[in-house]
This record gives structure tokens, sequence and C-alpha cells, in this order.
């Protein structure tokens, strides 16, 4: 149980390599000790997710695989639903096998249960990373929108890590779509918000968001406004 708290809380602070290798350690003792499967689907689920923080995809996809069959094997629909997000994530699209990832996050929102919040937020942020990879930036923004109302007023989202990556994937799906629109003020001030509130948070990698945010908004802002400059010059 030490080994699996700690993890987690290495999870809050962003240290993925330290989180994986505590969930880890807590999966081998709960297996050596009690056989409690239920706890070994949760720490090995979130050892995955923390892995998939390195983007070590290599070294991940094996880890992916085994606990889908795993989890479906145990039938911990909880485990089963971080499997299929990691495969169609990360694992899948290394090799830019985009159709595959798709029919894993299909198969993720048809089986996840919904009843937990932490399966809402990374399906809607998985779902419309792909979109947008796919090229899809408007029916990734529509999905955005319909979903954010939602996921906004979860109790999740009182925790550190899961409000920063609601930021995150928010606002670049903001910025994809102000690309794709002239009328774009809109966008670009949600995106330039939640890249400044991510500044505030305490942990490097979260402000690395913000920066990342914010660099992000500066190009299209100033494309944006040398074309409005352009057009009252003409």
């Amino acid at each position: 149980m030490v080994d699996q708290a700690t993890g987690h809380a290495h999870i809050m602070l962003g240290e993925w390599r330290e989180a994986t290798e505590c969930l880890d350690r807590a999966v081998e003792t709960f297996r050596e000790r009690t056989q409690e499967m239920q706890e070994v689907g949760y720490c090995e689920s979130h050892a995955a997710l923390s892995l998939q923080f390195t983007g070590q995809a290599r070294e991940l996809a094996p880890r992916a695989h085994e606990l889908l069959r795993a989890s479906t094997q145990r039938a911990h629909p909880y485990a089963r639903g971080f499997a299929r997000g990691v495969l169609g994530h990360l694992v899948y699209l290394v090799d830019d096998r985009h159709e595959e990832a798709w029919e894993q996050l299909e198969l993720y929102r048809e089986q996840a249960p919904w009843g937990f919040q932490a399966h809402i937020q990374n399906y809607v942020s998985q779902i419309t990373a792909l979109m947008r990879y796919r090229g899809e930036v408007e029916d990734a923004w529509e999905l955005c929108e319909q979903r954010s109302p939602e996921i906004v007023k979860f109790d999740l989202l009182r925790a550190p890590h899961p409000r920063a990556e609601f930021l995150f994937w928010y606002a670049q799906n903001a910025l994809a779509m102000a690309q794709r629109t002239s009328d774009n003020a809109r966008l670009l001030k949600l995106a330039r918000t939640k890249g400044k509130r991510l500044l505030s948070f305490p942990t490097a990698y979260r402000q690395a968001y913000g920066h990342l945010t914010l660099a992000g908004v500066a190009p299209v802002s100033y494309t944006h406004l040398r074309a409005h400059e352009t057009g009252r010059n003409l």
C-alpha cells in the first residue's frame, strides 16, 4: 500500500519514472502477498499511464498489450479502458497505424465504465488528439465543446494532475481550430487563458504545458494580425 500511495503521489508531481517504479513494486507485492487483483489492475493501469508520459512507446507496447489481455481475462473494465487508451493514443501511432488506434479508442468508448470521471476525460483527450492527427480539427473542436462543460464540473479536476491535463488538451483543440478560421479571436483568447493558468501551477511539467500553449498562440495571433493589416492596406 505504501508503494501504491507513493506511486500516485509521484504522478501528481509529474515524476513519471518514479511513479512507474513504485507502482510496479506495488503490483509485485499485491501478487505475492494478497492476490488482490483489483488493486493489481489499478496499479498496472496507472503505471502504464505514467510510462506513456515519458514517450517510451516501444517499452510501453508489450505492457499495454499484456494489460489489455489480463484485464479482459480478469473482467477488470477500469484497467481494460486504460489499456485501450494507451494503445490508441501512443503505441499504434508510433508506426502511423491510425486506423488501429481509432479502433482501440472506439472500443474504449464502448466498453469503459463511464461512471469513472477519469475515463471520460481520458477518452475525450485522446480521441480529440487522434482527430487532430487525422486532420479532423473541426470534429475535434466540436467534441471538445460538447463534452467540456460536463468535464469541467468533475470533482476529479480538483486534483492538480487531471486539472492540468484538461487545460492543456482543451487549449490544443482551441489552437488547432484557430488555425482553420480567420475569425479566431475567441479561440486564441481561450487558449491564452488556459496557457496562463497552466503557468500558475507549481510543478515544472505543468508550467511547460503553459509555455507550449502560449508559444502556439503567438504565431497564430501574429499571422492573423498581419493578415488583417494587409487587408486593411489593400
